[in-house]
Parts: structure tokens; C-alpha cells; sequence
């Protein structure tokens, strides 16, 4: 499981696992739509990166919060924030 360290040092937990997007569809479908546009498309931009770190934010069980308050708990250090998405989606286990 990744850890993303947000803006006032703690690190939280982050997850994609394949019963975590199975019970994302059937929970918050309109997210799952999201996250699956996102990691479809050719070109990604950050808030597409972000977005997919979210889905993993919510899916690790974290307290439910609005994508614009996570956001605002995000590190302003880029590298952090899409190495997090590169664990996501490419687990070295």
C-alpha cells in the first residue's frame, strides 16, 4: 500500500486494489467513471494524476472528503504527489 505525506507532514495511506475500484463502482459510481476516464486517456495533466490519488485516498478507507479539501491537504512538491500516482497504478510488488 502507498503512503501519500500531505502539506502538515502525516502520511496517510493510499489504494487501488481491483476490489477496491470493484466496490468504488458500486459505491460512488460517478467517481469510478472518473477515475477510469483518467487513467484511459492519451494525455494526463496533474489534476488527472490527482484525481486517480484521490480515488486511491477514498478506496484505502480515509475519511470521505470533497476532491477540492484534498486538494488542500496536498504537499506543494510535485515529485511527491505523482510518485504517489506512479505506486498507484505500477506497485513494484
Amino acid at each position: 500500500m502507498a503512503k501519500l505525506l500531505l502539506k502538515d507532514g502525516t502520511k496517510i495511506p493510499v489504494s487501488l486494489t481491483y476490489r477496491n475500484l470493484y466496490d468504488l463502482e458500486k459505491n460512488k459510481p460517478e467517481l469510478a467513471k472518473e477515475y477510469f476516464e483518467a487513467t484511459h486517456k492519451k494525455e494526463l495533466n496533474e489534476l488527472d494524476m490527482v484525481k486517480v490519488i484521490y480515488v486511491g485516498y477514498i478506496c484505502a478507507g480515509n475519511p470521505n472528503i470533497s476532491f477540492e479539501d484534498f486538494l488542500e491537504k496536498l504537499p506543494t512538491n510535485r515529485n511527491t504527489v505523482i510518485s504517489v500516482y506512479y505506486e498507484l497504478l505500477y506497485p513494484k510488488n
